[in-house]
């Protein structure tokens, strides 16, 4: 069964994805091209992080409506799958596959923390229309 991410994770992902592109096109420019890999490297885990983050939410929604209280599992094993997916990742760029340790953990750091910001926006926003319709 698919599960279809809600319109924030979307516009998410593809803020995530812009940054990473263009951290890694900034690195490459003064850092040269391993400095850009490096970058993408952890970018693309902090997108992957957010993008299981988000499918996770998804389905925790759908099994709350269906069986209420089990979402609350449903939570907690996809925040464990995301902790050691990024163990993983982090030990096989740094580790095997030799990439830039910081400049991966600055692509990782930078991209991630879009996610914070986003919920930043959006609750200003959300504050903003409340405002509006009042």
């Amino acid at each position: 069964r698919v599960t279809t991410l809600s319109r924030e994770a979307q516009r998410l992902l593809v803020a995530q994805l812009s940054l990473m592109l263009v951290l890694a096109a900034g690195f490459a420019l003064a850092s040269g091209v391993a400095a850009a890999v490096a970058v993408a490297f952890g970018g693309g885990m902090a997108i992957a992080n957010a993008w299981l983050m988000a499918r996770g939410v998804a389905r925790a929604t759908e099994i709350a409506l269906r069986q209420p209280g089990a979402e609350t599992m449903a939570l907690y094993l996809v925040a464990v799958q995301r902790f050691v997916l990024m163990a993983v990742l982090f030990a096989v760029g740094i580790g095997v596959v030799k990439l830039l340790p910081v400049q991966l953990i600055v692509g990782f750091a930078v991209v991630h923390g879009a996610f914070f910001l986003s919920r930043g926006f959006m609750a200003k926003s959300q504050d903003l229309q409340g405002k509006v319709s009042e």
